[in-house]
């Protein structure tokens, strides 16, 4: 064979091996370059997801903090001492808490937002003091409930009384 004919073959199969490396090389890129928009918009999706919740827990905080808030100052302060009186075994007579005009108007509203929020902290505090205001609406006489409930329901409003500074029963 002439030696035109090895250069051409030489030739030929060095374009060949460069295609096929210059083929790999541009699969890989492309594979890289998109993982690394995966990854981009992973981490957009996140920081909008973050962004949510803290706007959701901040609109919690203004809007359900007010209301209760206003619940815990319908609340007379002689309740709460009776409570903590009858949790530690020194309330004497039959004390009548009475039905209290809680509201619960908010807190319903943004009962499906709360599952949207990561803090479970959070959502499990706010969802305990709706608990105690049904609850407080249900007993009528605090000197007949069990001493370990009385506790549980006065630690739970001191915790929000402290929390809102709520000052008629501070």
């Amino acid at each position: 064979m002439s030696s035109d004919i090895w250069v051409a073959i030489i030739g030929g199969l060095v374009t060949i091996i460069v295609g096929i490396i210059s083929a790999r090389a541009g699969y890989k890129g492309a594979i890289k370059g998109a993982q690394l928009q995966i990854d981009k918009a992973k981490g957009d999706a996140q920081n909008a997801q973050q962004e949510e919740q803290r706007l959701i827990k901040r609109f919690i905080e203004s809007f359900v903090y007010e209301e209760i808030y206003n619940n815990l100052a319908i609340i007379p302060y002689s309740t709460v001492t009776a409570f903590k009186q009858q949790a530690d075994s020194t309330l004497v007579g039959g004390y009548n808490s009475g039905k209290h005009d809680f509201k619960f108007d908010t807190y319903v509203e943004v009962r499906p937002d709360l599952n949207k929020i990561n803090d479970l902290m959070f959502v499990a505090d706010i969802m305990s003091i709706y608990k105690c205001f049904k609850r407080v609406n249900q007993i009528e006489k605090i000197d007949k409930m069990n001493r370990e409930e009385a506790g549980k329901i006065y630690k739970e409003l001191s915790k929000w009384i402290d929390n809102l500074s709520v000052k008629h029963l501070r």
